[in-house]
C-alpha cells in the first residue's frame, strides 16, 4: 500500500497551478511540474494518474464552488447590487489563478464552464434588472438583451483576469466594469424611456 504525504501533494499541486497558468493545458509539462515541485516524475504519477487528473484536481473544486455559490443565491434577496458586486469581486480575486487556468486551458472543460456561467449569469442579471428597474419587461423588447449583456460582461471579466497585472489593479478594473454595467440602472433606463418616447413622437 502506498502512503501519500500531504506536503508532497501540496508541492505538486502548487507547481501544477503555476505550470497551467503559464503554459495552458496542452503545453503544460509533467516534467516541469515535477522539477518545480522538487520531486521525481514518477512521484507525480503516484499522486495523479495523468496530466488530466492533475488539471481536474485544480479546476473541479472551483467549478463546484461556482455552481453552489450561484445556485444557492449569489444574488441574495434583500442585498443591494453593490453588496453583490463586492461579493463577486472578492470571489474573482480569491479564485483568479483557477479562472486563468480554465481560460488558458482551451479544453472542453473551458467550453462547458463558459456555457454554464453564461446560462446562469444571464438569469441572475435579469433578476438584477427586474429588482432595480420597474416594469423592465415592458422596457426591454429584445429577447437576446440579457444574453448579449451577459456575454459582454463575462468575457470582459475574463479579459481583466487574463491580463498580467497585480491583484489591486485587477480588482479596481473589475469594480469599474461592474459599475459600468450595473450602476444607476434606474436613472439610465429612465433616460432611455425618454429617448424612446422622443423617437416614437418623431416618427
Amino acid at each position: 500500500m502506498q502512503y501519500l504525504k500531504k506536503n508532497v501533494y501540496d508541492k505538486i499541486y502548487a507547481a501544477a497551478v503555476e505550470e497551467f497558468k503559464a503554459c495552458g493545458y496542452a503545453n503544460a509539462s509533467i516534467r516541469n511540474i515535477a522539477y518545480n515541485a522538487e520531486v521525481s516524475v514518477g512521484n507525480v504519477y503516484r499522486y495523479f494518474t495523468d496530466k488530466e487528473s492533475l488539471y481536474l484536481a485544480i479546476i473541479n473544486p472551483f467549478i463546484e464552488s461556482v455552481k453552489s455559490g450561484i445556485e444557492s443565491g449569489m444574488m441574495v434577496p434583500g442585498t443591494t447590487t453593490i453588496e453583490n458586486a463586492r461579493h463577486l469581486v472578492n470571489f474573482l480575486m480569491k479564485n483568479r489563478d483557477v479562472i486563468l487556468i480554465i481560460c488558458k486551458g482551451e479544453t472542453s472543460y473551458y467550453d462547458k464552464f463558459v456555457d454554464y456561467i453564461l446560462d446562469v449569469a444571464s438569469a441572475k442579471i435579469k433578476d438584477i434588472f427586474a429588482r432595480e428597474v420597474e416594469n423592465i419587461d415592458e422596457i426591454i423588447s429584445s429577447h437576446d438583451f440579457y444574453n448579449v449583456i451577459t456575454q459582454s460582461f463575462v468575457y470582459s471579466l475574463f479579459k481583466i483576469l487574463k491580463d498580467d497585472e497585480d491583484v489591486a489593479t485587477q480588482e479596481r478594473k473589475c469594480c469599474e466594469l461592474i459599475t459600468f454595467y450595473f450602476g444607476n440602472l434606474k436613472s439610465r433606463f429612465y433616460h432611455f424611456q425618454l429617448w424612446n418616447k422622443e423617437l416614437k413622437e418623431a416618427n
